[in-house]
């Protein structure tokens, strides 16, 4: 569950462009 949510957050911050998030 946490590997889905934590790759779409990632691809998500990524695209906006944000810095490395909270991980």
């Amino acid at each position: 569950y946490y590997d889905c949510f934590l790759a779409n957050y990632m691809e998500l911050a990524s695209r906006k462009g944000w810095r490395q998030p909270l991980l």
